[in-house]
């Protein structure tokens, strides 16, 4: 009951605090679901060897919330899609000029028990604080991230975060 309560009180939040419309959207054909702040569907671009990329990204005061989801145009197996994980939020530290994090380490998916998520801090050169929350299931890579996370409250840090699901089903 605890649990429903502070749900109920986390989405009330989520919504109140924010002047665009957030919610579960279907991420292209990946079977995928997260929190956006979009009424559109998703475009995406195909990659060299044949993957749908998907990007969104919102930014609500001082906060940028965003989603990059890669449709895998094969299947690997979990040890081989966490690597690829671990491998693609590494590289991604060189665009967006991050220069210090502490260390990707794994977590658990409450969503999905054959999936891999993992979670990490970063900082950026202009001393913006990222929370940055990976997820795979060996044919969809998604890595979420929340960036000037000083800004914006932990609670709705982490619904955002949170809700990325496999498998969605429509509500």
């Amino acid at each position: 009951m605890e649990n429903l309560i502070l749900l109920i009180a986390t989405s009330f939040l989520f919504r109140l605090s924010s002047n665009r419309k957030i919610k579960s959207h279907f991420i292209g054909d990946t079977g995928c679901s997260a929190l956006l702040a979009t009424d559109n569907e998703l475009e995406y671009s195909l990659t060299a060897s044949g993957d749908k990329l998907y990007f969104h990204e919102y930014k609500e005061h001082k906060v940028t919330y965003g989603l990059i989801c890669v449709h895998m145009s094969h299947e690997y197996t979990l040890l081989q899609a966490e690597q690829m994980l671990n491998t693609y939020i590494d590289q991604l530290k060189g665009p967006l000029y991050i220069l210090h994090n502490t260390g990707i380490r794994q977590e658990v998916d409450w969503n999905s028990e054959s999936s891999r998520t993992i979670v990490d801090y970063w900082q950026d050169f202009q001393k913006k604080d990222w929370k940055v929350k990976g997820y795979t299931n060996g044919k969809v890579l998604a890595v979420l991230y929340v960036k000037n996370i000083g800004h914006a409250d932990v609670i709705k840090q982490d619904h955002f975060l949170d809700n990325f699901h496999f498998n969605a089903v429509a509500v």
